[in-house]
């Protein structure tokens, strides 16, 4: 609990540092523009682009856990842009201060949160303002103004990518480089589609400020676009569903337990607190997790001894098969690597690629503890069930071994407050402490 508790003051002190920043700056911009020079025009603008935010912030894209994509680059950078320095960085804070607002309660947005993200988009914006208005290295007398836009934008997105992996590895408690690896890889396309849009945009407003109208249309196309790219469609979800129930009828020795497993995996989502699409996904993948066995052979899938290495190695391969399969319907690519690395180890034994720690996708490492809990719990043609005493103390053995510990320490919490204290004799006090204080630490 100490860790936790260190873990959250962290968090705080940087979101208090970010916005503290992120006031200087408007308060340093203040210095060459006073607020009572600006026109009224601009200060309408100033309104349209604090509602567009407001708008763009109420409709995300989810990428993967704690992570969604709202079009609020767009108008930040057009502000950014088009209106002077003090004007364009309390237009962001105060944009995004409202949409944060107006969110907290269905997001679980804490303080910390909304002051971390507001800090973030005024220093951001003081940037871009600096390199578009102030001279920079006196980069106007060798750049060109589309030169200057590009490395505005540029500026934008490294700064906003960074803060937020940063930010991000502090919550879930993992590598800042690993997360801004995979912030990239899910997020970096949107983002500089956004900034092309918006130096299209800002090109055209010198001619004529009323084309910015002519933007819906692109970011229209844009948000339709990727929208249906990045999250999983609900036709999508039930037509896979059904097909994870075919995987329990092939089997009837394991009959039902993909269904189990979705079950389990649920309720731990629950716990580590995700939700929304990203939940619908992980929880869609654990029903498939074995879908790949359709293409095991019948004397391998369904023989009740235990299988032979050469029969063990091609069993193995139904992880992969699975992926395959999947990987069609291309709204599902995330699940369909969910679904390939669910038998990875967190100590990179594991199995197709060996994956180790954060590099197993998330998804894959809760999928992991609960097929396994669910495996050690049923009857297998070879063996009887362990007691759910006996498969707890299997998981907490396995801890930074098999599987991620904090998704181990999360689900043995959620299985002890499930079940009654007379049927987890076997874990000792000592344990089951050990296992609930660790819940919400990162790995060792």
């Amino acid at each position: 609990m100490e860790q936790s508790s260190n873990s959250v003051t962290r968090e705080r002190l940087f979101a208090s540092l970010l916005l503290i920043v992120g006031l200087y700056t408007f308060l340093l911009s203040l210095r060459s523009t006073q607020l009572t020079k600006i026109p009224l025009q601009e200060y309408l603008l100033g309104f349209l682009f604090i509602a567009s935010i407001i708008v763009a912030d109420r409709y995300p894209i989810h990428l993967m856990r704690g992570t969604k994509v709202a079009l609020i680059n767009l108008p930040i950078f057009l502000s950014t842009a088009l209106l002077p320095a003090p004007l364009a960085i309390f237009v962001t804070g105060t944009g995004l201060l409202i949409a944060d607002l107006l969110a907290r309660v269905e997001r679980g947005r804490f303080p910390r949160d909304i002051a971390a993200t507001v800090g973030q988009w005024m220093l951001i914006a003081y940037s871009g303002a600096q390199i578009l208005h102030a001279g920079l290295f006196n980069l106007s007398e060798h750049v060109s103004q589309l030169g200057l836009l590009l490395l505005c934008a540029f500026a934008f997105l490294w700064i906003d990518l960074t803060l937020f992996s940063i930010s991000q590895a502090s919550i879930y408690g993992e590598p800042v480089i690993g997360t801004l690896k995979a912030v990239i890889n899910q997020g970096f396309f949107i983002e500089v589609i956004q900034y092309l849009i918006a130096i299209l945009g800002i090109l055209a407003a010198e001619e004529a400020i009323g084309s910015l109208i002519l933007l819906a249309v692109p970011i229209s196309i844009t948000y339709i676009a990727f929208k249906n790219i990045k999250e999983t469609r609900y036709e999508t979800v039930q037509i896979l569903r059904h097909m994870a129930n075919t995987v329990d009828l092939r089997d009837p020795c394991t009959g039902g337990h993909s269904k189990q497993v979705a079950d389990l995996v649920h309720q731990m989502l629950i716990q580590l607190q995700v939700s929304g699409p990203e939940a619908i996904l992980i929880e869609t993948s654990a029903s498939l997790h074995d879908i790949g066995k359709i293409g095991i052979p019948d004397h391998i899938l369904l023989k009740p001894d235990r299988l032979s290495s050469q029969e063990r190695a091609l069993m193995q391969t139904h992880s992969q098969k699975g992926a395959e399969l999947i990987s069609k319907y291309k709204d599902f690519s995330r699940g369909a690597l969910m679904i390939m690395h669910h038998h990875e180890r967190w100590d990179g034994q594991g199995y197709p690629a060996g994956l180790k720690e954060y590099n197993i996708p998330f998804g894959a490492r809760v999928i992991a503890v609960a097929d396994s809990f669910e495996a050690m719990t049923s009857d297998r043609p070879y063996r009887k069930a362990l007691s759910v005493d006996q498969a707890i103390q299997i998981l907490l053995e396995g801890r930074g071994k098999q599987w991620d510990p904090v998704i181990v320490n999360t689900f043995v919490d959620m299985i002890i407050n499930r079940i009654n204290e007379t049927s987890i004799e076997c874990v000792s006090k000592l344990q089951i402490a050990s296992a609930t204080s660790q819940t919400i630490l990162a790995a060792p």
